[in-house]
């Protein structure tokens, strides 16, 4: 579990999203999970350092604050906040909606390329820079394929309003087509 907070650079003025973890509660192991929370973090930064798509975020520091027993990922600060609320209180046109289309579908051939599926991609895992400028973001259900590039995935994560058909048969599907679904 994490919390997101606006960050500052007080040396350049520049802000990020920072994801803080508590670093106790990351060893510990969640009843009914296979791993421990700090190994789907390490996937999750694995992916994000991999991710260098302009319509993709990506990392920009991590900082192990001793202090406070923190580990915080900074990352593109979205004045404009996620599409879900941007969408609430914006008229976005068509040739928004076509803009974000493009942009997102762009960064979902990039992580496909990689062998990476994204697998929840909703309005709120989509971060508005400004009515023409859109980011896929929250990589923490990803992973990465290498074994078999166009295997098939048997688990399901993501939220239920966007999984595919073939998701919710709770049979073994393909991821890509899943998120290209979603």
């Amino acid at each position: 579990k994490s919390h997101i907070y606006l960050a500052e650079n007080i040396q350049t003025g520049k802000q990020y999203a920072a994801k803080v973890y508590n670093k106790s509660h990351l060893m510990c192991h969640n009843i009914g999970s296979e791993e421990p929370p700090i190994t789907a973090l390490q996937r999750e930064i694995d992916i994000m350092a991999a991710i260098t798509h302009k319509y993709s975020i990506s990392i920009s520091e991590i900082i192990e604050d001793e202090l406070s027993n923190s580990l915080i990922i900074l990352s593109p600060f979205a004045k404009q906040g996620t599409l879900q609320s941007y969408y609430k209180s914006h008229n976005l046109n068509e040739i928004n909606i076509a803009v974000c289309f493009y942009q997102i579908a762009q960064a979902i051939c990039y992580m496909h390329s990689l062998q990476i599926v994204h697998r929840n991609i909703t309005p709120d895992n989509i971060l508005v820079f400004s009515n023409i400028l859109f980011r896929i973001s929250n990589y923490s259900d990803s992973t990465i394929i290498l074994t078999q590039p166009d295997g098939k995935l048997k688990d399901i994560v993501g939220e239920t309003a966007f999984l595919s058909p073939e998701e919710c048969s709770k049979k073994p599907f393909f991821p890509k087509p899943s998120d290209v679904w979603s």
